[in-house]
This record gives C-alpha cells, sequence and structure tokens, in this order.
C-alpha cells in the first residue's frame, strides 16, 4: 500500500529536523519531531510504510521492528488527520 503527502498540506522545515505542517483547507498547524519528520518526508513522493521505516533505521541505526512501530504510528495519525493519502490498490503496480 501506498501514501503521498496531500497537496493541501504546506511543509515548512524547522531547526532541529522538526517540521511544520499547515493544512491549508482545515488551517490547522501541526509540528513534527524530528523522527515524525522523516516519516513525513518519505511521503513526498509515493511510497509504502517500509520505505519510511527503512529511513528511520538508516539514519537512526534502530532495528527494523522499533523503526516499524514508530513510522506506523506516525503514519495512522498523518492518515488520520488527512495530511497523507492512501493510494488507490492499482498505484501499487510499479
Amino acid at each position: 500500500m501506498l501514501y503521498r503527502q496531500n497537496a493541501t498540506v504546506l511543509t515548512t522545515p524547522l531547526p532541529g529536523g522538526e517540521v511544520a505542517l499547515l493544512d491549508t483547507v482545515t488551517q490547522n498547524y501541526y509540528t513534527l519531531n524530528e523522527t515524525g519528520g522523516v516519516v513525513w518526508n518519505a511521503f513526498a513522493e509515493p511510497a509504502s510504510i517500509d520505505a519510511a521505516a527503512t529511513e528511520l533505521v538508516t539514519l537512526y541505526d534502530v532495528d527494523p521492528a522499533t523503526a516499524n512501530s514508530a513510522a506506523q504510528t506516525v503514519l495512522a495519525d498523518l492518515v488520520r488527520d488527512g495530511l497523507l493519502k492512501q493510494l488507490p490498490p492499482d498505484a501499487d503496480a510499479p
């Protein structure tokens, strides 16, 4: 399953690796910590949760299970708030 950043969300990098997000539709403002920012940035283009978790493993030298759990948590929050969009199943094909 692939996800992508919602085009209605503006992104601004902050000091320390944090990321500020503004949903231009709802006018809600979000701040992601460094880990959340890595997950968010992984979905700048269509990507799977595995791609985001791999990025966490690479950057933070954590085990894959820990990275996957962290990525799943951030992904669920971002999808729930409409910041990430789940792409249709046929988008999984390369």
